[in-house]
C-alpha cells in the first residue's frame, strides 16, 4: 500500500493540507498551510510529488497566508488560490516547478478550476465568481451573489459547463460559461439630480457591440449616451439627470440582438447637496429677502448705526 510522506521541518508545526490535485499516476500537487508562530501566523505552501508520493518536494512556501485550492492542466501548467492579511493570492506554474505572482481580483478567494492554458474560473468571498480567458493574467467578475454567500469550490469540465458551491447549501451551474447577459454592478453607484455624470462603468457578462442602456422607474425613462461595449464585461456610458426626478431606479441593458438584463433598483439618483452662490433666480432672490428681513429685526442699535452711517 502507498503512503504519504510530507517533508518535516523541526520548526514548523502543520496545521492543514487543503486539496490535492492529481495529475496523472505518478505526478500530485498537494496546497495548504503551516503554524509557525502560536496561534495565527501561518505560511502556505504547495508540495509536489512526481514518484507517485514516494517523496514530496516543496515548490512554494509564502509568508502570511493561506493556500486554499489548485487547479492543474498537465504536469507544467497550474494555478492556486489563496488569501493573506494584504488580500488575494493567485500563483501560476508553467514550467512544472517555479510559481509567479498574477493580480488578484477578490479579497479572499476560495477555489480555483482551470479548463485549459488560457481559460480559468475562480470563486470566492460574498458569492464573487470570476473567469480568465487569457490564463489568469485578468479575471473579470462574472456573477457576485451578495455578502454571506461564499462559494468555496468551482469545477468546470469544459468552458461552458461549470459548477461552483459554498455556504448555505449552494449550488451554481452554468452551460455557456457564464458568457449570458447579466448586469452585476454600476459605478459610481448615484447619481445627482441636474448634473451630467460621464464615464459611467457598467459590471456585467454577455454585451455585445452595440447596446442600448437605460434607468427606469415606472413610466420614467432617462436613456444612456456614449453607450460602448468596452469588453463582454464592461459598458462605459453617460447619464444626464438635468430635470430628472429623484428616486431609485432599475438600470437596463439590451444587446442589438434583442437580450435584455437588469439591475432592480440599481440605481438612484438623489437630490443634489445645496452649494452656497448656486441655485435658481427665484431661490437666490428668496434667500435675499429672508437675510434683509433678519437683518432689520436686529437690535435697533445696530439698525440705527446702519442707517446714521447711510446718511453720512
Amino acid at each position: 500500500m502507498g503512503e504519504f510522506r510530507i517533508p518535516v521541518n523541526s520548526s514548523w508545526y502543520t496545521k492543514e493540507l487543503r486539496y490535492i490535485e492529481v495529475i496523472d499516476a505518478n505526478t500530485a500537487l498537494v496546497v495548504g498551510y503551516f503554524l509557525v508562530q502560536f496561534p495565527d501566523v501561518y505560511n502556505g505552501v504547495i508540495l509536489k510529488t512526481v514518484n507517485g508520493g514516494a517523496n514530496w518536494s516543496t515548490q512554494y512556501h509564502g509568508w502570511y497566508h493561506e493556500v486554499r485550492s489548485i487547479s492543474a492542466i498537465d504536469a507544467n501548467n497550474a494555478w492556486e488560490v489563496g488569501g493573506s492579511y494584504t488580500g488575494a493570492l493567485i500563483l501560476k506554474n508553467t514550467d512544472g516547478t517555479n510559481w509567479s505572482n498574477q493580480p488578484p481580483d477578490s479579497y479572499k478567494l476560495k477555489g480555483v478550476s482551470a479548463v485549459d492554458a488560457k481559460t480559468v474560473y475562480e470563486v470566492g468571498a460574498e458569492g464573487e465568481i470570476s473567469k480568465s480567458v487569457n490564463g489568469g493574467a485578468n479575471c473579470l467578475l462574472q456573477d457576485k451573489l451578495g455578502p454571506g454567500n461564499w462559494l468555496y469550490s468551482v469545477l468546470a469540465f469544459d468552458k461552458d459547463n461549470v459548477w461552483a458551491v459554498g455556504l448555505s447549501g449552494i449550488i451554481l451551474h452554468t452551460d455557456d460559461g457564464g458568457d449570458s447577459l447579466s448586469v452585476l454592478s454600476i459605478t459610481p453607484g448615484t447619481g445627482a439630480q441636474n448634473t451630467v455624470v460621464r464615464a459611467c462603468k457598467i459590471d456585467g457578462t454577455g454585451f455585445e457591440p452595440g447596446p442600448s442602456v437605460w434607468l427606469k422607474r415606472g413610466t420614467l425613462v432617462i436613456d444612456a449616451t456614449e453607450v460602448q461595449a468596452v469588453t463582454p464585461m464592461k459598458i462605459t456610458c453617460t447619464f444626464d439627470f438635468m430635470g430628472a426626478f429623484v428616486g431609485v431606479y432599475d438600470l437596463l441593458v439590451r444587446n442589438a440582438s434583442g437580450e435584455e438584463a437588469v439591475l432592480p433598483a440599481g440605481f438612484p439618483v438623489v437630490t443634489p447637496p445645496f452649494q452656497c452662490g448656486k441655485g435658481t433666480g427665484f431661490s437666490m432672490l428668496f434667500f435675499g429677502a429672508v437675510c434683509g428681513l433678519l437683518f432689520l429685526g436686529a437690535h435697533p442699535l445696530i439698525r440705527k448705526q446702519f442707517f446714521r452711517s447711510k446718511e453720512s
